[in-house]
């Protein structure tokens, strides 16, 4: 499984960790991307649609929002949200589980903080809270070799000590 990137348009319009207190967490807990009305929303990676509607998920102020689980992509399991969307594509979400490429939604401005179309994407870690738990999308897509899965950065192998071993 590789990574796709989220929108044809590769501009940050918001960074993730952007300070304010605009934002329940106190910073933004996402990355937008800028897009015009209708644009094509790409699954990052695949997965399983665990949510995909305005209602329920992770709240009213993401508008209709689509969340998919992926597994095998950091320690532990991975939700990733897009929200905002003008409109989800259910030919494809209706299936339960995409492919990284497939077109999931199209880029809107619904929801109570959205102030003009652009996709909200959204990485959080099992428990899936705010707390220490949301990841920069933009640092786990850049992670991914080219054609494999992003993991967590591994620590080095401890170094072997060489000396003499008694008998």
């Amino acid at each position: 499984m590789a990574f796709h990137k989220p929108t044809n348009s590769n501009k940050v319009t918001c960074a993730y960790h952007t300070k304010g207190g605009q934002w329940q967490a106190g910073y933004h807990t996402g990355t937008d991307y800028a897009g015009d009305y209708g644009d094509p929303v790409y699954a990052v990676a695949g997965g399983t649609v665990i949510h995909a509607n305005r209602m329920g998920g992770w709240g009213l102020a993401y508008g209709i929002h689509v969340i998919i689980e992926s597994e095998g992509v950091v320690e532990g399991k991975l939700q990733t949200l897009y929200a905002h969307l003008a409109y989800v594509n259910l030919e494809v979400i209706g299936k339960g589980k995409v492919k990284a490429g497939d077109i999931i939604g199209y880029v809107g401005s619904t929801g109570t903080r959205s102030s003009g179309p652009h996709l909200h994407l959204e990485m959080r870690v099992a428990p899936f809270l705010y707390d220490n738990k949301t990841l920069n999308p933009e640092s786990v897509i850049k992670l991914s070799p080219v054609g494999g899965i992003a993991k967590k950065p591994s620590q080095k192998p401890p170094v072997k000590k060489v000396g003499s071993v008694k008998k």
